[in-house]
């Protein structure tokens, strides 16, 4: 069957996971994560101390005294899965294979941890060339790793395109004049052969029979003055978002999803036509405005029934923080919304920071899409585990996680966004999600997914895609 593979390289910030200051703790934990995620307490002297349980205690020795949760999580192997909390910078890899059955790879963003995460997984997963490059916006997470393409240039003698858009093209040729011009090189070292294409915001092109359209999302936006000193009105930085043949929809690094794009992906077929359930009119969602509120909610007087929607498989999007809010990046209820309109058979999370553990996003998504619980003792760590817990045998009640995972269930539970609201008529995410059928789940690096192209039109969501597991596919454990 005709298909292609979406490969999580990178899930995590632009600083990456585990951070340094935590796992060195030279930084008192952050007061603004106190208000998130309370820093864990230490049991009292009259306690035992188990070296093996997994959970914080000050009087255990490194890793076992990192008061940040996701941190601690990412090298304490007694941690179940901890494993997963070791995220590089948001970043995929789609590829088809060709008529001689030899896999074509296309690279989404190439930031600072893209060697690192190379190394851990491209032998794994079989992938022996970079073929093209696409960029999403002008920031090091997203392209400080070029000068790391040198080796695929040299070895396959050739050069690999690179896909970005103008402002992404000035920002890179600012930090790396070399690489777009070789006459401005110093001499004696080897240099990567990059093909440099400036692409609209919105385009369509085609790379190894996958058909790719951009679309500008918001990422922030720009405080600037002009010449005189006088502060003007503030412009968004433009992020693209990618779209794989009409099946997967890559969202990274947003902040706000304008008009114009939607008016885009719902002419191109990618996401469903959503109408007022009252005067069937386009949805305002957001405002035009780069000045506007970048956090507001979206309509929810929207008819996200309709009949006519077109069925994306897969959507990855943005979710810096469960509840919290910040100015470039979706939190988790934005993110939410964002693929209630969009309705896509799976929902991948990415870009989440510490001190939210992959644990806790589980059980987050698990209590708002309704689904059966994922941890079974089959799915707990079948990937190279290598760890000193026997998690065949484990529970999530054990989970050193688990009391503040289900206290940030309950709060999400009860703010405005998640929860029904019976005084104005408005319906909550947790309603509206468990009526649209959806999985979601956070993602990881070193899952991998397939998409069927061909598949029929009147199968049910969770056909058509599936996770792909076995040699070269979804791969992990502390050993990676």
């Amino acid at each position: 069957m005709d298909s292609i593979q979406v490969l999580f390289l990178g899930t995590g910030t632009s600083t990456g996971l585990p951070l340094t200051p935590c796992l060195t703790i030279s930084q008192p934990y952050p007061p603004e994560f106190q208000a998130h995620v309370p820093r864990p307490n230490s049991p009292g002297p009259e306690t035992p101390v188990d070296a093996h349980d997994g959970r914080y205690d000050s009087r255990k020795p490194w890793p076992g005294n990192v008061p940040c949760h996701c941190c601690r999580s990412s090298v304490d192997r007694n941690v179940p899965e901890g494993w997963k909390n070791k995220r590089g910078n948001t970043s995929i890899i789609v590829r088809r294979k060709d008529s001689g059955g030899q896999w074509k790879n296309i690279l989404v963003d190439c930031g600072k941890s893209f060697v690192e995460n190379a190394r851990r997984f491209f032998p794994r997963w079989g992938v022996q060339m970079v073929d093209a490059v696409l960029l999403t916006h002008g920031h090091a997470d997203a392209y400080f790793g070029l000068d790391d393409l040198r080796e695929w240039c040299l070895r396959a003698k050739r050069h690999i395109p690179i896909y970005l858009n103008q402002e992404t093209y000035d920002n890179v040729a600012a930090s790396f004049p070399y690489l777009v011009d070789a006459t401005k090189a110093s001499g004696g070292g080897d240099l990567p052969m990059l093909q440099f294409n400036v692409i609209d915001d919105h385009s369509s092109f085609t790379l190894f029979d996958i058909p790719i359209t951009s679309y500008p999302v918001h990422h922030g936006i720009y405080f600037s003055s002009d010449t005189a000193g006088t502060s003007v009105e503030p412009r968004p930085l433009i992020c693209l978002a990618y779209s794989f043949a009409k099946s997967i929809l890559y969202m990274a690094d947003v902040s706000q999803v304008p008009n114009s794009t939607w008016a885009l992906m719902e002419e191109d077929g990618v996401v469903p036509i959503v109408l007022k359930n009252q005067d069937m009119a386009r949805v305002d969602s957001s405002s035009e405005s780069p000045a506007a509120d970048l956090v507001d909610h979206l309509d929810r007087s929207l008819d996200l029934t309709a009949p006519t929607r077109p069925q994306l498989k897969i959507l990855i999007i943005d979710a810096l923080w469960p509840l919290r809010r910040h100015l470039s990046h979706f939190s988790f209820g934005q993110a939410a919304e964002t693929a209630l309109r969009i309705q896509p058979s799976m929902t991948y999370l990415l870009g989440s920071t510490h001190p939210t553990t992959h644990y806790m996003w589980e059980e987050i998504c698990l209590a708002v899409s309704g689904r059966a619980s994922i941890h079974s003792p089959k799915s707990i760590n079948p990937l190279h585990p290598c760890s000193t817990v026997k998690e065949e045998s484990w529970s999530k009640t054990d989970h050193p996680d688990n009391q503040f995972a289900q206290d940030l269930v309950q709060r999400i539970k009860e703010s405005d966004e998640f929860a029904d609201q019976p005084a104005t008529d408005q319906r909550g995410i947790i309603s509206q999600w468990k009526e649209s059928g959806g999985a979601l789940e956070p993602a990881w690096d070193g899952l991998v997914c397939q998409v069927d192209l061909h598949s029929a039109a009147d199968i049910s969501a969770d056909e058509g895609w599936h996770v792909v597991s076995g040699p070269q596919g979804s791969t992990g454990g502390w050993t990676a």
